[in-house]
């Protein structure tokens, strides 16, 4: 009971310390709690251990073995007759990210996962994990280019992020701010503008006029502006 405890204390620390932004810290504890795992029979949480490692070790440049933990992670789900849980649905969404990502992005595949995540996912209602399969989906329909496709996606993980209880309001403003990318790109400059402003407001409110979301969405207006023949409103933004 005692080691039980002692590894659900692990999980905790290793989410945290994934939510702070300290992969490489995280990334060890995950480690050892699968090794833990591995001694006995693999089972569901070995599968979300090694989902959670994969995401921590992809976002400290570890695609390669992010993709491996994924893969287990699905072998197991399926080896226990799991095709329907969220932490399924998870996994291939994080697969699929892999798929569509980088030089060599191999985006059937990724949109066959992603559709497939959505699929899992849709039927527990809205989540997190729900809204970023949408954005996923909408940001590779976007490098198509599908914009219309991209804009349904975007839309679609908006309407989630917004239901789903306790999602941060950024996460929506990332919605809005990679909606306004497509809407833009069907020249649909109105919604584009109303959706990069909706954004560039929360992250200020949140994060401060100075941060990196709040200058990035800011740069996005501003080049909006100036394709809208509005270079003077653009100036401001651009210059920061």
């Amino acid at each position: 009971a005692q080691r039980e405890v002692h590894a659900e204390l692990e999980e905790t620390i290793a989410d945290l310390l994934a939510d702070l932004g300290l992969h490489a810290d995280a990334v060890r504890l995950w480690s050892a709690l699968a090794a833990e795992l591995e001694t006995r029979a693999p089972d569901a949480r070995l599968a979300e251990v090694l989902v959670n490692r994969g995401v921590s070790v992809n976002l400290i440049g570890g695609a390669d073995k992010a993709k491996v933990d994924f893969e287990r992670a699905l072998a197991i789900l399926d080896d226990i007759g799991d095709k329907t849980s969220v932490q399924r649905g998870w996994a291939l969404y994080n697969l699929g990210h892999h798929h569509g990502s980088g030089p060599g992005a191999e985006k059937g595949q990724a949109e066959e996962l992603l559709r497939s995540a959505i699929s899992v996912l849709e039927p527990h209602g809205p989540s997190r994990q729900l809204a970023n399969a949408h954005y996923g989906l909408g940001r590779l329909l976007e490098s198509r280019p599908d914009a219309e496709g991209a804009k349904r996606a975007f839309l679609a993980g908006i309407e989630v992020a917004e239901a789903a209880p306790e999602t941060a309001r950024t996460v929506i403003a990332g919605g809005y701010q990679q909606l306004s990318r497509a809407q833009a790109a069907i020249q649909d400059f109105a919604g584009a503008e109303e959706s990069i402003r909706r954004a560039m407001a929360v992250f200020e409110e949140f994060a401060g006029k100075e941060h990196r979301l709040t200058l990035e969405a800011g740069n996005d207006l501003g080049r909006l502006l100036d394709a809208t023949d509005r270079p003077v409103e653009a100036l401001p933004h651009l210059e920061r």
